[in-house]
């Protein structure tokens, strides 16, 4: 029989490979969409992402996303995406140049 400590070293490991998947599940929604994911720092504990950082595409998106309103439109998209990450349960993003008003983003 496990002592509680023991049960309570199993319960962290199991938070630890939790958090851990659900922070690859963000990096693939931030890759998916051609972010720069080295110009954010990504964070993921107990199902509480925080992104901080400035928003940048890779060479290959950043045409497509050009303009405030496609990039407001995206910062929507992804807001609602890294939600339906398995585990997620909020979703923070405080980003460089950019504001949050009720549903919509727009550039500070």
């Amino acid at each position: 029989m496990e002592t509680a400590e023991e049960q309570g070293r199993r319960t962290e490991e199991k938070g630890r490979r939790d958090d851990y998947k659900q922070n690859k599940g963000i990096l693939m929604w931030f890759t998916k969409h051609g972010i720069d994911i080295k110009k954010l720092r990504i964070s993921c504990i107990k199902g509480n992402a925080h992104i901080k950082g400035e928003l940048a595409f890779d060479a290959g998106s950043q045409a497509k996303y050009e303009g405030a309103d496609a990039q407001s439109q995206l910062l929507k998209k992804l807001e609602y995406g890294l939600a339906s990450v398995p585990g997620i349960r909020s979703v923070r993003m405080d980003l460089a140049g950019w504001h949050k008003s009720g549903k919509s983003w727009s550039q500070k």
